[in-house]
């Protein structure tokens, strides 16, 4: 397992919380032409996947959690980001070796083990990232911010 995964996700995640907290509402919730989501969307479906990490095993409905997030004012939001964030890195640093439910499409869940589902989420959450620092640029016309972990190793 990688030493201070979860506090790779802390960091990249701050990085990009900071650019998203000065952007207006309209400006949060604008989609793109030629995009099919918006800066708010992706934000959304990003820090739903934290919260049903950090809250899988109290049974919490996925779709409960999705549309309390889609009620939250943009500064709640990214509040709500901010702060899962410790919670979802302790649970990444803490995960054992026992299989893992991960949500599929149509409600469907597969066990998968430890390294599957960190791979998982890795992956998911970089594509997310890099979804939310290209809208961004493409919104602002403002620099973005580099999130790879070769960039995190160097800190």
């Amino acid at each position: 397992m990688i030493k201070n995964w979860g506090k790779y996700y802390e960091w990249a995640d701050l990085r990009i919380i900071a650019l998203l907290e000065d952007l207006d509402e309209a400006l949060f919730a604008k989609v793109l032409a030629g995009c099919d989501r918006s800066l708010r969307d992706y934000t959304e479906h990003l820090v739903l996947y934290y919260d049903y990490f950090t809250k899988r095993e109290s049974g919490v409905s996925f779709d409960k959690l999705k549309i309390a997030l889609e009620k939250m004012s943009k500064k709640s939001l990214l509040s709500h980001w901010k702060g899962i964030l410790p919670e979802f890195a302790a649970s990444v640093d803490g995960l054992t070796d026992k299989p893992l439910d991960i949500p599929g499409p149509d409600g469907v869940q597969i066990k998968v083990s430890r390294e599957e589902y960190l791979f998982c989420y890795t992956d998911h959450a970089t594509y997310h990232r890099g979804q939310l620092i290209t809208t961004y640029k493409a919104i602002t016309g403002k620099p973005v911010v580099n999130t790879d972990f070769y960039e995190f190793l160097f800190q």
